[in-house]
């Protein structure tokens, strides 16, 4: 729900939101999250990242 109400210019953005609150709401010690974008990029097949977060 949050993806789809929310406009973020740049998934290394939308992906750190994402991992603050799950760390938050579900107060888990640490988490590891990997998103992408097919098509960001012409001639790529997508952009990804991968980031872990800690309490």
């Amino acid at each position: 729900e949050y993806v789809k109400n929310n406009n973020h210019e740049l998934i290394e953005t939308l992906i750190e939101n994402i991992a603050q609150m799950i760390l938050k709401d579900f107060n888990v010690e640490y988490i590891t999250l990997s998103i992408s974008k097919p098509g960001a990029i012409r001639d790529s097949k997508d952009v990804g990242i991968t980031i872990t977060r800690s309490n």
